[in-house]
């Protein structure tokens, strides 16, 4: 890992001009396409997708779905339905299968693939660091070596109503970057906000969504629109991400 540039984040907030809950509420303005991938339901090794819990409820799958009129949920916080008795996404994170699909895309089209911003928010608990051993060796990049990575001071980033300490590295990393912040039992597969030096694309999986925000290209979008492991749908900026976005579902 790299000392991050403590000025390597101050572009974010200044393009943060969406309201609270909007796309552009938590992924930075600018990007001439926006996507929305839907986190797998579930703990099994591929996940469950929402349009896979539609066809149960016999509700519709829409770039603005939201979970709890997708299970016909009386309320959107601890949504209980008769209709889904089953697991629900994970709020604030990308599961791990879905990230790797997503990492396998983006880090053929950025020019800085080994200088990239990984952002935790600080209130998750363990965000002590430590130094720790990262094994980059999987089905996306089998040659790769483990790396051991020094405990290094990490830089902040600080948007309305959210801080997160924020390590710099390989995007190849990736995967296993939760280590460097003690997070290794039941934490996070993936960062909260993470985008290259050169600000090609930007994710952010805020912590209060079941679903990540991708800011990119129109090629880019494209990519992920067409990959099958991940569930995706294009937003625009201005779109609501709030529990009540989702009006084709209602009762």
């Amino acid at each position: 890992m790299k000392r991050v540039d403590p000025t390597a984040g101050e572009w974010i907030r200044p393009r943060l001009t969406g309201p609270w809950g909007s796309v552009t509420g938590v992924c930075p303005s600018g990007y001439t396409a926006y996507v929305r991938i839907l986190h797998s339901v579930g703990g099994s090794e591929w996940g469950i997708h929402w349009r896979d819990v539609a066809a149960v409820t016999g509700r519709r799958v829409h770039p603005l779905v939201q979970w709890w009129r997708l299970i016909d949920a009386d309320e959107p916080v601890n949504p209980t339905s008769t209709m889904w008795r089953n697991d629900e996404p994970v709020m604030g994170e990308l599961p791990l299968h879905d990230a790797l699909a997503l990492y396998e895309l983006l880090i053929g089209v950025t020019g800085t693939p080994e200088s990239v911003y990984f952002g935790f928010w600080n209130g998750y608990s363990g965000n002590t660091g430590a130094d720790t051993w990262v094994h980059a060796a999987h089905a996306l990049w089998p040659t790769e070596q483990p790396t051991h990575i020094q405990r290094t001071p990490t830089g902040t980033v600080s948007v309305p109503g959210r801080d997160f300490e924020v390590v710099s590295g390989s995007l190849l990393h990736a995967p296993h970057i939760a280590g460097y912040f003690d997070r290794n039992d039941g934490n996070p597969p993936s960062p909260n906000i993470m985008w290259p030096a050169d600000h090609t694309w930007f994710v952010a999986s805020e912590i209060d969504f079941d679903s990540t925000i991708v800011g990119c290209t129109d090629h880019v979008a494209a990519t992920i629109l067409d990959n099958a492991q991940l569930e995706a749908y294009p937003v625009g900026p201005e779109d609501s991400l709030q529990y009540d976005a989702d009006t084709i579902n209602r009762r």
